[in-house]
């Protein structure tokens, strides 16, 4: 990630940082700012077109001009992966929605048996958030457990934070 960021930070320093890019890589719970997210995206399209070349030219020593034709699929192919690298938060959300509504009811459960125990909330979510059986919902209750815990904000104010990020 350094050589991607190296090589590419001013670049996308310049141009302005595309909002929804952030919203998604936020909400994927990708461990990147768009700037980093986006420089790897650039690299690793560079390099699969660079081995791409490669190979080509290995391939035009051997067969001659034959593989000439094959320039177009390696372009092609270098800006598939870019594409799909720009898609690939979009595709995280989707899964990490799915993931949270499938267990959701059980969450829930867990959590109208707590609350109705009079366990407070922050207790709750730090307790959910040590349950893996509860997949990303599990994640979402640490990072407000985490919030509330370690940075001071109030529970209310941890969850809205929350779920201005969450997929689902």
């Amino acid at each position: 990630m350094k050589v991607s960021l190296t090589l590419f930070r001013d670049y996308y320093t310049l141009r302005p940082v595309n909002v929804k890019l952030e919203e998604s890589l936020r909400k994927s719970k990708m461990p990147y700012s768009p700037i980093q997210y986006m420089s790897m995206v650039t690299f690793f399209s560079l390099i699969a077109a660079f081995v791409g070349m490669i190979v080509l030219g290995a391939a035009y020593y051997f067969i001659g001009t034959l593989a000439l034709f094959g320039v177009p699929i390696v372009v092609i192919a270098a800006i598939m992966i870019y594409s799909l690298g720009t898609a690939l938060p979009s595709s995280a959300i989707s899964k990490r929605r799915k993931n949270i509504d499938t267990r959701l009811p059980m969450a829930l459960a867990y959590i109208a048996t707590m609350a109705s125990a009079d366990v407070p909330i922050e207790n709750i979510m730090y307790e959910l958030g040590k349950s893996p059986q509860y997949g990303e919902i599990s994640k979402e209750a640490r990072t407000i457990s985490a919030s509330s815990r370690l940075f001071g904000n109030d529970i209310v104010t941890a969850l809205r934070e929350e779920s201005k990020y969450s997929p689902s």
